[in-house]
């Protein structure tokens, strides 16, 4: 009996080897195959092409390293794209005789109001090549308009809608759920403009924090109206009116107060670019999606097309800093400290350009990667450039540069500290029956505490902690600035302004964007051929292919693709749940439509 379980048992193993040989064997073939098709030839322009802006995703800094997942419908390789390869593609097909034109369909179109203008400029740069630029959609978003405002013809389908009125900003407050749970907040903060921590303390917004708020968005406004009205050939007063009352309700609305030139069928608007690009009726037309004529012009932000020895570096901070210390999401102090001591230590690379996407986040982390530009700046050229927002650990990392661009539109500022940290002593006991109880060697043993109460003394403590750091933060920025303290005190305080205000207090140098930051650090850096590289390094398709067979990370991307808009919910307590120590960031969730 003894034999035949041996033999039984001998058996089980060896088939159990032959389906790991098996599986690895025909594993092996899959995934050379699919890393086979990944490394497909690039994309070929046919003459009498049209490129074609129809943004289905959200547009940041750099694109998107989420896993991908190639069994899923409509998979498509390109992911995200990044806001510099789509305005360099632009740029290319200004003088491309084979693109006669721009058709945008930005029905989707998401990102945040600085970047709108920097596809807007782009767009308008193109129109002098004397090619048309025509924008059709179902529906317009109050951003997608404004993009497409840059055409010179603008149309709209019969039952669609266009939604331009004006710049709504809120916030979603959680106290009230709090109190029901028996959840209290210990918030200390300094700067009366602080508000981040406002959703957990209060169930409105602080009349200080209304005033920051107003301020900023009607600066944005009035930007975004201005670049409508020269686009339109209208005035700003004419497209308040129409906003304020909400003049445009319905496609005719729309086109009786001059928003747009037309009420057509897709069918009808094809039939306008078959005509530009002399067509036959029946005859399909050549588009090219942005993302493809970027790689078939090699504009991929990995690089440039232009090279030589000498290189720029673009250096990405993009997101919540210490929200993550991969390479998918969030600004890690440690990864970008090893990041920037490479980049220190790289002969070849000779400016850096920071280019700062960030509402900011954690103290440590915020001071890891300050402490590195400085070391950058002592032997490199070393330059920001602020993206939709660069505020308070954002504004952190980026104080001590050689110098500051922002666009008008930047959300910036926010030089402020504070420390949240819940107290859920009455929702352990009256809804769970749970106490605590412990002995202890010293009085502070247990501080801070997140199950009881705290004394006035450690109260004292906490915030005689965020003062030092705020101190700390302010002497920084007046290094950095060339400002003394009570400058920069007095622009402080926690308070958010836009670009063009933060030009006018000496907090940026100078209203601009990424290709101006890139030239001005060629320009001190005195070289001439230079080729640019970007860091944090993306992962190629193949790479993410293999992690998107990790589990945890598949649960993430169909949590966000179940929940739509509502994930960024889930997001947010994903964020809360991650602050550790000290924070230096902008409200929680400022929603602007």
């Amino acid at each position: 009996m003894k034999q035949f379980f041996k033999y039984v048992f001998a058996t089980i193993v060896g088939l159990i080897l032959f389906g790991f040989v098996l599986f690895f064997f025909f594993g092996v073939l899959l995934v050379g195959s699919v890393k086979k098709s990944f490394e497909k030839e690039k994309a070929s322009i046919s003459a009498n092409s049209i490129l074609m802006l129809n943004f289905d995703n959200t547009i940041n800094d750099r694109p998107t390293d989420d896993p991908i997942n190639p069994f899923l419908p409509n998979f498509d390789m390109n992911g995200n794209m990044g806001l510099r390869p789509i305005a360099q593609a632009i740029e290319e097909a200004k003088s491309d005789d084979d693109i006669k034109g721009i058709y945008i369909s930005p029905a989707f179109f998401s990102t945040g109001y600085a970047n709108l203008h920097v596809l807007m400029e782009a767009i308008d740069d193109f129109k002098e090549s004397g090619k048309f630029v025509v924008a059709n959609s179902n529906f317009y978003t109050q951003k997608a308009y404004g993009l497409a405002s840059v055409a010179d013809e603008i149309y709209l389908q019969p039952e669609g809608s266009l939604d331009f009125k004006g710049i709504n900003a809120s916030i979603m407050f959680y106290k009230g759920a709090m109190d029901k749970l028996g959840i209290e907040d210990n918030v200390f903060y300094a700067g009366k403009f602080k508000s981040a921590t406002e959703p957990f303390r209060r169930k409105n917004m602080s009349q200080e924090n209304k005033i920051q708020t107003k301020e900023f968005i009607e600066d944005i406004y009035s930007n975004f109206i201005e670049d409508i009205a020269e686009n339109r050939g209208m005035t700003a007063e004419e497209l308040r009116t129409i906003a304020d009352d909400y003049l445009a309700r319905s496609p005719e609305d729309a086109v009786e107060h001059k928003l747009i030139d037309g009420v057509k069928y897709h069918d009808e608007v094809m039939d306008i670019l078959r005509e530009k690009v002399n067509f036959e009726d029946d005859e399909e037309l050549n588009f090219v999606k942005v993302n493809d004529y970027v790689e078939s012009k090699g504009l991929d932000d990995q690089g440039s097309k232009y090279g030589s020895g000498n290189k720029i570096a673009i250096v990405y901070a993009e997101g919540g800093i210490g929200m993550g210390g991969d390479e998918n999401e969030g600004i890690s102090g440690e990864r970008y400290r090893k990041l920037l001591e490479e980049i220190r230590n790289d002969d070849k690379i000779k400016a850096v350009v920071l280019r700062v996407n960030s509402p900011g986040g954690s103290v440590l982390d915020s001071d890891i990667i300050y402490r590195e530009v400085e070391l950058l700046k002592q032997e490199k050229t070393v330059v920001t450039s602020m993206g939709n927002v660069a505020a308070s650990g954002g504004y952190y990392i980026a104080c001590n540069s050689e110098k500051i661009f922002a666009e008008e539109n930047t959300i910036t500022g926010s030089i402020g500290v504070f420390i949240s940290l819940f107290n859920s002593e009455k929702f352990l006991n009256n809804k769970l029956g749970l106490t605590i109880d412990g002995v202890q060697t010293g009085k502070f043993s247990d501080f801070p505490s997140l199950t009881r109460d705290w004394n006035g003394e450690e109260n004292a403590i906490m915030q005689e902690f965020v003062d030092d750091i705020y101190a700390d933060f302010l002497q920084k920025v007046a290094d950095g600035r060339g400002m003394n303290v009570e400058q920069v005190h007095e622009v402080a305080q926690g308070r958010v302004w836009s670009g063009e205000d933060a030009l006018e207090l000496g907090l940026v140098d100078e209203i601009g964007g990424l290709e101006a930051a890139v030239a001005y650090a060629k320009e001190q850096a005195e070289i001439n051929d230079f080729k640019v590289v970007t860091y944090p390094k993306y992962k190629d398709a193949f790479q993410q292919l293999m992690e998107s067979f990790d589990l945890e990370a598949k649960a993430e991307n169909q949590l966000k693709t179940e929940l739509g808009p509502y994930y960024k919910y889930i997001d947010l307590f994903k964020q809360v749940n991650a602050m550790e120590g000290p924070q230096m960031r902008m409200p929680f969730e400022l929603e602007m439509n």
